[in-house]
């Protein structure tokens, strides 16, 4: 791709409940600006502390040493998310949390969100999947990167995400025009106070937008996993969309459906 692609993003997309800046596309990501760069270099006096959470022993070990050998400090690299969070003191200060290719299962990202509100989280994935890039941002992360992109770059990313920046993957710039498909606003579906959903199913939706994966909807409402898997599967059929994240969507977009108080977003705050 051109690098003096641009990709104006400011403000939206709202469906991803985040706000991205004006970003440039470059090099399989979203580069910064001109200001943010010069604050890298302002900034980035000192190693940043990284927590790494991987699944394939060799990746982890690869990423673990080329991190360590350009001047991040590797507080703890495992594979288990229950030995990450306790490897993390509390004198470590800021940290970025880094998770290799996490998978469909996205309940490790709701835990370490849940038991390090303040560290910076950031997805390292093999593809681009705009559905697992929505998922997790709801559930808490600062970052989502494909290992598609050069080193230099995921360097570069990495410590953007410490300064504050949301890192999102080139790929969704490209993919934005053809999800307008997914939008209530096109008029192809109908809204939430006529979709006929049940007590429960309204209450699960309300989780769905949260971001909560099924284990967490099971435990928070005290049934089992398979009970939670019916119930979506009946709000796909009574809305007519395909798969979890466009209920989400849609009963955000429809903006007649509001979570009770009671209900946590999948990073820890009431919505």
């Amino acid at each position: 791709m051109a690098g003096s692609r641009l990709a104006t993003l400011r403000g939206g997309p709202a469906r991803l409940g985040f706000e991205p800046t004006a970003i440039c596309v470059r090099d399989r990501g979203l580069a910064p600006s001109r200001t943010t760069i010069r604050l890298l270099g302002d900034n980035m006096g000192q190693k940043v502390k990284v927590a790494l959470l991987g699944y394939s022993p060799i990746s982890l070990e690869g990423l673990e040493r080329f991190l360590r050998d350009n001047e991040f400090e590797i507080c703890v690299a495992t594979r288990r998310v229950e030995e990450l969070c306790a490897g993390i003191r509390e004198d470590d200060g800021p940290i970025l949390i880094v998770v290799d290719n996490p998978g469909p299962d996205s309940s490790d990202i709701v835990t370490l969100a849940k038991h390090h509100p303040a560290a910076n989280i950031v997805v390292l994935s093999e593809r681009y999947d705009f559905i697992a890039l929505v998922t997790y941002f709801n559930q808490g992360i600062s970052g989502y990167l494909t290992k598609d992109i050069s080193s230099a770059s995921l360097l570069t990313f990495l410590k953007l995400v410490v300064l504050g920046e949301k890192v999102l993957p080139s790929s969704l710039a490209e993919a934005l025009p053809s999800r307008s498909a997914m939008s209530p606003g096109t008029g192809n579906l109908p809204p939430v106070s006529a979709a006929g959903l049940s007590t429960r199913e309204l209450q699960i939706l309300n989780y769905l937008v949260a971001g909560h994966p099924n284990k967490i909807i099971s435990r928070e409402l005290d049934i089992s996993e398979a009970t939670v898997k019916v119930h979506v599967k009946s709000i796909l059929r009574k809305t007519g969309v395909q798969n979890r994240t466009q209920a989400a969507i849609w009963a955000l977009e429809d903006h007649k459906t509001c979570p009770p108080a009671n209900v946590p977003q999948a990073n820890g705050k009431a919505i």
